[in-house]
């Protein structure tokens, strides 16, 4: 139902020591969080905007953000990521999505 691997854990870290204090953060394919909690826990991310098809990553993503107490800094956008992503940048100034989060993932 979802994918999970403990793989790539080195690569998933350096991610969320990227990620600077303040910075806003959008995750594209979040999946269970693979790179939504590093980006939170280890970058202090002020905020990550995290999209997902699978209700049952998303289900996952969320029980995984309030365990970590990362849920008040996050947002999930449940859907087809081009889809949801279009109605939030038309829903926000000048609608550029580079202009809007500091990091994309």
């Amino acid at each position: 139902r979802v994918m999970f691997s403990r793989g790539n854990v080195t690569e998933k870290k350096r991610f969320g020591l990227l990620v600077q204090p303040d910075e806003y953060v959008l995750d594209m394919y979040a999946g269970i969080g693979y790179y939504t909690l590093p980006a939170l826990v280890h970058g202090r991310a002020r905020h990550v905007t995290a999209c997902e098809w699978n209700p049952n990553a998303v289900f996952a993503l969320r029980h995984n953000l309030k365990a970590n107490k990362v849920d008040e800094r996050a947002t999930v956008l449940e859907g087809d990521c081009r889809l949801t992503l279009q109605e939030l940048m038309r829903n926000e100034k000048g609608g550029n999505i580079h202009h809007y989060f500091d990091r994309i993932s």
